[in-house]
């Protein structure tokens, strides 16, 4: 059974802190590491590259939804792919908001849960007005399904 009584929600930033730009602190493994908010620039290319990982996996869900698509096999497949790739997609989504941290070691000593709590941090840095929200629910979604 895994004691989540340590496990503290990261509070929501300031409007001083986003303003100077401070950088949030993710922890993986043991270690702690600073990721600093993007530049305007650099956020438009992460944000595009968010939205195409999560293209991938909704797009079997647009246009009219049919009973089809409701069906057993369809609904395991998009569970399989959610159980096994989304944690990845989140992974990939840090790597690319902060490529100068050492991912070697990261990827050696870090957890699933620290990369999804890595990710909410990023996900706020990117989208302040959603912090209220919980990342819309994204975080929790997700987490639910690692």
């Amino acid at each position: 059974m895994v004691d989540d009584s340590e496990k503290q929600e990261a509070p929501v930033r300031t409007e001083e802190e986003i303003i100077a730009q401070i950088a949030v602190v993710v922890i993986f493994g043991k270690a702690r590491y600073e990721i600093a908010p993007l530049t305007i620039r650099k956020a438009i290319t992460w944000r595009k590259h968010l939205a195409a990982n999560i293209d991938r996996y909704t797009s079997a869900f647009k246009g009219n939804l049919t009973l089809d698509m409701l069906s057993a096999s369809n609904v395991l497949k998009l569970a399989a792919t959610a159980f096994t790739e989304i944690p990845d997609v989140l992974l990939d989504s840090v790597k690319q908001y902060a490529p100068d941290l050492p991912w070697e070691k990261i990827e050696n000593e870090g957890t699933s849960a620290q990369v999804t709590d890595a990710f909410k941090e990023v996900f706020n840095l990117e989208f302040p007005f959603l912090q209220g929200v919980d990342a819309a629910g994204v975080i929790k979604t997700l987490r639910s399904l690692q």
